[in-house]
């Protein structure tokens, strides 16, 4: 035989070409519909557990490995785990795999500014500064009328600035703004990953800058990064306006205080104190110092021994409320509400005599104090 003859006929060969096409495409289209529908319920997850994670890692990625978007969130996610990490080694763990999904998600789409600045931000967290600021600055060079990319370059310098300039405590703020030329300079010179603090300052206004031109959206979380950059510049006017916006209390307090402004401080703290909210429990050693610092401050004055006294007694620590509570009254004898906490920190501490005598000068003051007389009336009852 010359030759051998095909068994299959050509349309045969056509049909079962178009089967194994159609098998192939079938496919890949129930892997693109799966791995979609595991990425829809991983978005729609208002927690991102560590289980609906896992779903994403293990079946997202996988299943559709061209989807940009599941490397990005994995980062995303992965930055985060790391930032809040209590071990090294955990942290270590968080930034190698954020790094690792981030850099599968740029190769998918180069000129994304969003995973550009995710990058950024694990490299920095890595202590790679230099690549930290090149990734930033190609992430807002390729979306410069993105506010939102300006903003994320502008928090992230702003809190490498923080890192040196710790406006939130109150001993540093009150040193900086007491001898600015001492302090600014030898603080702003400091160096962040070889980069000095005043070149992260510098790029967070220029970056900030950009952001509100571009109408970034106000959050809170935009007003406080705002406030604090303002503080950190000695623009403490410009940051109370934005603190008052972010609402932000403790921070605003600072910002009064520097300015020397004790009726608006004492007032916030007032308002702190007598609300007895989550904020004055989850706050109170930041209250308590700045209030021992006031007291430093406005000689003479009696509301911050009144207000320590009081959040003392809220604190049930009443030994500490007696002695701010004594000084208040001291520096203010006819301080109606100073005698009467007196005398119920008294009642606590079983100093009864003393309580009597508190609750006495209270109805001398002030004549008919419904609380003061039914009080004084149980003491008595309890001396019988």
């Amino acid at each position: 035989m010359s030759g051998t003859r095909s068994i299959l006929k050509p349309e045969i060969i056509v049909w079962l070409s178009l089967i194994v096409i159609t098998i192939l495409v079938s496919v890949f289209a129930v892997k693109n519909l799966v791995g979609s529908l595991y990425y829809i319920t991983w978005k729609d997850s208002p927690q991102k557990a560590d289980d609906s994670v896992s779903v994403l890692e293990e079946k997202t990625a996988k299943l559709i490995p061209s989807n940009s978007n599941s490397f990005y969130e994995l980062g995303r996610h992965y930055r985060k785990i790391a930032y809040t990490a209590v071990s090294d080694e955990e942290r270590t763990m968080g930034f190698n795999l954020a790094e690792k999904y981030l850099i599968k998600a740029i190769l998918l789409q180069p000129g994304n500014s969003y995973y550009l600045s995710e990058y950024a931000r694990v490299a920095g967290g890595m202590g790679d500064i230099d690549r930290a600021i090149k990734y930033f600055e190609i992430s807002v060079s390729l979306s410069k009328t993105d506010a939102v990319i300006h903003s994320l370059y502008a928090s992230w310098s702003l809190n490498n600035a923080k890192k040196i300039f710790r406006i939130e405590d109150l001993d540093f703020l009150v040193m900086m703004y007491k001898n600015p030329e001492e302090v600014v300079p030898f603080y702003e010179e400091r160096l962040i990953g070889g980069i000095m603090v005043k070149m992260f300052i510098s790029i967070a206004e220029r970056e900030w800058g950009e952001a509100l031109r571009l109408g970034i959206r106000k959050s809170r979380s935009t007003y406080r990064n705002l406030g604090d950059l303002y503080l950190m510049t000695f623009r403490p006017d410009k940051a109370i306006e934005n603190y008052k916006k972010s609402g932000d209390s403790i921070r605003l307090i600072n910002s009064y205080f520097v300015e020397q402004d004790f009726d608006n401080v004492f007032n916030l703290v007032k308002n702190l104190i007598e609300t007895n909210n989550r904020v004055f429990w989850s706050r109170w050693d930041e209250i308590r110092k700045l209030l021992n610092k006031a007291a430093v401050f406005d000689l003479g004055g009696y509301e911050a021994y009144y207000w320590l006294g009081k959040g003392y007694y809220q604190q049930y620590m009443f030994e500490e409320a007696i002695e701010n509570l004594e000084k208040a009254t001291t520096l203010k004898p006819g301080h109606v509400d100073g005698h009467f906490f007196l005398a119920k920190s008294y009642e606590a501490v079983k100093k009864t005599d003393m309580a009597i005598k508190e609750y006495t000068e209270v109805l001398k003051i002030k004549p008919g104090h419904k609380e003061a007389t039914v009080q004084l009336g149980n003491a008595i009852k309890s001396k019988l």
